[in-house]
């Protein structure tokens, strides 16, 4: 039976807790319960190694990350940002007309060769992401795209599969998309609406540890 990590790393957390204000608990135990001697010092040095701890292990400034389709914010969030997210769409006259050129396969190699180029030695630190728009779970993949195609008139169906801000077809398609989608662009993160993420979940599970 497998055991969900998620639980063990709380119990782990719990646990080591627990050991540190016994130890704690000891210590007062020994001067105070035993040979009746009054010492702040030891309540002091754990002060001091908890608050060193916390500065030591916080970023200085929490990770920022940055959104968008388009050449100059990707620019700016490559040299800025610790994710660079791609949602894939571009509003054009005035923001009410939606330019999906960018979900085809040679806008995304485009973006990508612009973060890339951007970044510079930031590249490898960087995270890059991906706006899923759409989850469908079915058996009948090809079926759900022409559907979302009815929709999206200025891309075929076969662009629809292949960009990675749409998740469609069963499970295990699902995430070989997503292993695919990492292999060619390099994105290990993806971000949804919330209505996703149930239907998200058993493919996160597939996928923890990978």
């Amino acid at each position: 039976m497998a055991i969900d990590t998620g639980l063990l790393t709380n119990i782990g957390f719990y646990v080591s807790i627990a050991i540190v204000f016994s130890v704690l608990a000891l210590g007062f135990n020994l001067q105070w319960g035993y040979t009746g001697l009054f010492n702040a010092g030891i309540a002091g040095f754990f002060l001091v190694g908890a608050y060193v701890t916390a500065i030591a292990i916080t970023p200085l400034s929490p990770p920022i990350i940055i959104g968008g389709n388009g050449f100059r914010l990707l620019t700016l969030a490559a040299k800025e940002a610790d994710t660079v997210n791609l949602t894939g769409i571009t509003f054009t006259q005035g923001g009410t007309v939606p330019d999906m050129s960018g979900w085809k396969v040679a806008g995304i190699d485009e973006r990508m060769r612009v973060v890339r180029e951007a970044a510079g030695q930031r590249l490898s630190r960087l995270e890059l992401s991906a706006q899923l728009q759409r989850v469908i779970v079915t058996d009948r993949r090809r079926e759900a795209a022409e559907e979302l195609q009815k929709s999206w008139k200025q891309l075929s169906v076969e662009e629809i599969l292949e960009a990675p801000y749409v998740l469609i077809g069963t499970v295990d398609e699902m995430v070989e998309a997503l292993h695919a989608r990492r292999d060619r662009w390099g994105i290990s993160y993806f971000v949804t609406f919330e209505p996703y993420l149930e239907t998200l979940a058993p493919i996160v599970a597939r996928l923890a540890g990978k």
